[in-house]
């Protein structure tokens, strides 16, 4: 079961533009934890296999624009925050 060890965490992400010539570094949201979950020596080929992770429930995007690009360079990086998990 993961409900009692996944949960928000901060975390940072470096970007690197190499049409703008910048690299910045973006704080946000992940979900991260541990999953009780038991392999099995034998899988059964009619029994289901199930394992559990540590997801985002609800999310958002948010966006960050590179400053100083030359015209016609993609200046726009998109990113996820998560706002719950699972």
């Amino acid at each position: 079961e993961c409900r009692s060890s996944c949960r928000l965490t901060n975390i940072s992400i470096t970007v690197e533009s190499e049409e703008c010539g910048s690299c910045i570094t973006i704080d946000t949201t992940a979900c991260a934890g541990f999953c009780k979950t038991q392999e099995r020596v034998y899988r059964s080929p009619i029994m289901q296999y199930y394992q559990n992770t540590c997801n985002f429930r609800e999310w958002t995007y948010e966006t960050y624009e590179f400053k100083g690009c030359p015209a016609g360079a993609d200046s726009v990086f998109t990113y996820p925050v998560a706002l719950s998990c699972e």
